[in-house]
């Protein structure tokens, strides 16, 4: 063997094997593929409660192929769980998502696939403790006919609460007064309101819903009570006495024609129908009688038994009647301008008509306690005047009026005191009274106000005087809801006393309160007690709502 033949051999053999091994790797390079990546940006998410966060998808080499997210921790949110690689980068929003969740450090991975190809994301969330309580109204509000209020108590909060109702008043009982609610519970809470001790009010409250956390919710709460202190009494009425020895009310109505004998301390009455319309009415001085006039017409009624003894023709129609101890009545005629007293004997029946003077159509009359006189307030007369009439005779006698002539108006209308020293006209001034003439009518003082007199009464021994004023204008006078006390002796005014109104629904669980007008008012015998007879106001649409309220007097 050829040692350098063999060399050369080797030679040329390696070079040739370098050759086809360099051929075949330059032809296996142009035929590779690149392998590809899902990219994410950034590669780990910190989201908050309150915040949001951002990733960034893309694909490389880039290329068109759908992706989409396989799985992703509950409490996020994504704006797009696939899509397709266009050549751009996706950008997709992370939203957390916090209901139901308690404080804490959450974590988890959300993960892509495209093409058999997967990439992942950590993200981690953040709750911190948040306490909140709410309630669902601002104002609990009782209106006059609403027991019941609910409200709603809300934990907004992401961990329980304990919470509990504070109310002083022992009137409003709240229930559940308090429980415990898991984060994004509610619960109804009734509120219910005991009016049985309440007197007639309008009050504001505050009730406190508090809970283990601090926090406190002040809730005002309102409410409007009416407490009925007044007997309603049925029909219309005309006119009105009080017999002191029995204590009781005599009334005659119409809607029906009726008489009422009413005891104001039992709440107790009867009734007695009348035959004709009434216009006004008279009691004896003992209590035991009753006339009432009407036009032509007198009715005369036992009230011990409530039964009408008989009715007398009698040639007026009634404007106002007295029925004097002598077991006479007089009636004041309506019309006619000026007139005279028709006067009726009850034992025989007989009319006769007063002497001297004539009198003017629509005098009020009054009989003195005496029983021998009776005194009365014209009408439809300018400058108006008091006169005296003389009953000892049985038919009345016109005696004389008062010395002034528009000094000291009268308009109207008169009161006496039980007593019989004194008399007070609708205009407020004071008179006094005697037996003479020379002393009798004269001007004693004026009671302070600035309207007439509605009704009054005097209790001697209580030393009381009890007024209610007009109110209104002088084309529509009323009596007011208002008794203004005065001392008897001196007039001096010491307090005022606020009747109880008429309460009117409106259909909507509240109402209105409207003031009532005080036609009559009346002390008991022993002046512990004053009666007023109240009607509701036309505006209250209650048609002839009368009633009778009691007070106590100091």
């Amino acid at each position: 063997m050829n040692p350098l033949k063999d060399s050369l051999v080797a030679i040329i053999s390696l070079f040739l094997f370098q050759v086809i091994i360099f051929g075949c790797s330059s032809d296996s390079n142009e035929n590779v593929e690149v392998e590809s990546v899902i990219l994410l940006s950034p590669k780990s998410l910190n989201l908050t409660e309150n915040g949001s966060g951002t990733l960034t998808l893309s694909i490389v080499p880039s290329l068109e192929t759908a992706w989409e997210i396989i799985s992703k921790p509950d409490w996020i949110s994504i704006n797009s769980l696939s899509g397709t690689f266009k050549g751009v980068a996706t950008t997709l929003d992370v939203y957390p998502v916090t209901n139901g969740l308690n404080p804490g450090e959450y974590s988890g991975i959300i993960k892509f696939t495209s093409n058999g190809l997967e990439a992942e994301a950590n993200v981690t969330l953040r709750i911190i403790e948040k306490a909140a309580m709410s309630l669902s109204k601002g104002i609990l509000s009782f209106g006059y006919f609403e027991d019941e209020k609910n409200f709603y108590v809300k934990n907004e909060g992401n961990v329980g609460l304990e919470w509990s109702a504070t109310l002083a008043e022992s009137y409003i009982s709240i229930t559940p007064q308090n429980s415990s609610l898991n984060p994004g519970d509610s619960i109804m809470v009734n509120a219910v309101l005991d009016r049985s001790t309440l007197p007639t009010t309008i009050d504001e409250l505050e009730l406190s819903i508090s809970n283990n956390k601090d926090q406190i919710i002040k809730i005002p709460l309102a409410y409007k009570n009416y407490k009925e202190e007044k007997w309603l009494i049925g029909g219309e009425i005309v006119d009105a006495e009080f017999d002191r020895i029995n204590d009781q009310l005599i009334a005659v109505s119409t809607g029906p024609n009726e008489l009422h004998k009413i005891s104001p301390a039992s709440k107790s009455m009867e009734t007695l129908q009348l035959n004709i319309t009434p216009t006004c009415v008279s009691v004896s001085n003992d209590g035991n009688f009753a006339v009432v006039g009407h036009d032509a017409r007198i009715s005369y009624v036992d009230l011990n038994n409530m039964q009408l003894i008989n009715i007398y023709d009698v040639a007026t129609d009634v404007f106002d009647i007295v029925l004097a101890p002598n077991n006479w009545a007089y009636a004041f005629p309506r019309s006619g301008q000026w007139e005279r007293i028709h006067c009726v004997d009850l034992n025989t029946g007989v009319e006769t008509t007063s002497t001297g003077n004539q009198i003017r159509e629509g005098t009020k009359a009054k009989l003195h306690p005496s029983g021998e006189y009776i005194y009365g307030s014209d009408n439809g007369v300018s400058p108006s005047d008091v006169e005296k009439y003389d009953i000892t005779g049985g038919t009345a006698d016109y005696l004389y009026d008062s010395p002034y002539h528009g000094d000291y108006s009268f308009d109207g209308n008169i009161w006496m005191s039980d007593s019989g020293d004194k008399l007070v006209s609708r205009s407020r001034n004071i008179f006094k009274l005697s037996t003479d003439q020379a002393t009798d009518i004269r001007y004693n003082g004026q009671l302070i106000g600035n309207q007439k007199i509605a009704t009054l009464d005097i209790h001697t021994v209580a030393n009381k005087m009890y007024v209610v004023m007009e109110t209104g204008t002088i084309y529509q006078e009323v009596p007011s809801n208002t008794i203004n006390i005065f001392d008897a002796t001196y007039h001096e005014m010491i307090g005022t006393i606020l009747l109880p109104g008429y309460l009117t629904p409106d259909g909507q669980g509240d109402g209105l309160i409207y003031d009532s007008e005080a036609y009559f008012g009346f002390f008991n015998n022993a002046g512990t007690a004053f009666y007023s007879l109240l009607k509701a106001p036309e505006e209250a649409g209650l048609g002839s709502a009368w009633s009778l309220a009691s007070v106590l007097v100091d």
